[in-house]
């Protein structure tokens, strides 16, 4: 079955199958055998294969037969084993997660709970940890969505080309990362970016909001819906909250939220810097009248 046969809808359907199985990159139109190449590595040029694996007479076999993979009945896994999260006893009791967020006494030893939380799938797949990066002291905190490929790779808070967004902007309201506090939603990448699914939100949930009360802001920044609508309600969106202050309580600490643009948004929509101007300003000013 060539890819060209498909509907609209079933390339769609496709798409966001890849992109669940945490697909980043197209390398290559075939799939390639790894490791029986690596038996070759080092083998003169002259034996190594003159063409990829897959190719016959000048015509490319196709990887899956993809109108039978859409049509399939729900029958077991879909995906390589290679390509499937342990899912099996990673879906966490919230409660057990909450009390174990409580029982960290400082940043440090919260960290170290949540290294070996059970319980969010997001953990086995990730490369690492990506916990909070700043100053535990400072009176502006923000919070994004997720770790992307950058910060997983790095274990740092808001990296590569966001995080050079996010330092310049900040740059321009006389703000740096040393004056300020970096978090996120969930603490690891999800797989291909996608949007953490809510039981991953409600596992780590209560890890960033001890993180917060440790932190004790008095400005909290959510950057983007997600952050948006985990920290401020579910019948919230980053379109009517944008450009308000809204007061609200995490744990015994109040403070003000503010709710902005995502920098990876802005890298796709350069259009809508604008807008966050008008945020940082309003962040300025609170800065100013405190």
């Amino acid at each position: 079955m060539q890819l060209d046969s498909l509907t609209s809808n079933e390339m769609l359907a496709l798409l966001n199958w890849y992109k669940s199985v945490g697909v980043d990159m197209c390398v290559s139109d075939l799939s390639v055998d790894q490791f029986s190449l690596s038996e070759v590595k080092d083998a003169p040029a002259s034996v190594l294969p003159q063409s990829l694996p897959g190719k016959s007479g000048g015509k490319q076999s196709p990887l899956i037969d993809v109108k039978a993979f859409l049509e399939k009945k729900d029958d077991g896994p879909k995906t390589p084993l290679t390509a499937q999260s342990p899912i099996e006893g990673a879906k966490g009791d919230p409660e057990q997660a909450q009390s174990l967020a409580l029982s960290a006494n400082n940043l440090e030893d919260l960290r170290s709970k949540l290294i070996n939380l059970d319980g969010c799938a997001l953990r086995m797949r990730a490369t690492q940890l990506v916990f909070g990066d700043g100053n535990p002291d400072a009176d502006i905190m923000f919070v994004g969505k997720a770790p992307g490929r950058d910060e997983d790779i790095q274990g740092h808070t808001f990296a590569g080309r966001s995080g050079d967004l996010l330092d310049n902007m900040l740059k321009a309201i006389g703000l740096s990362r040393s004056t300020l506090y970096l978090a996120n939603i969930v603490p690891w990448r999800p797989p291909g970016d996608r949007n953490p699914a809510p039981h991953e939100i409600a596992m780590c949930l209560p890890f960033l909001k001890r993180q917060i009360e440790f932190v004790a802001p008095k400005i909290l920044v959510c950057l983007g819906e997600v952050a948006t609508r985990t920290l401020l309600g579910e019948d919230t969106n980053l379109i009517n909250t944008r450009g308000k202050w809204h007061e609200t309580k995490i744990g015994t600490h109040d403070l003000q939220v503010l709710t902005s643009l995502h920098p990876d948004f802005l890298l796709k929509q350069p259009a809508q810097k604008r807008q966050v101007w008008l945020d940082l300003q309003m962040i300025k000013r609170e800065i100013e009248a405190s």
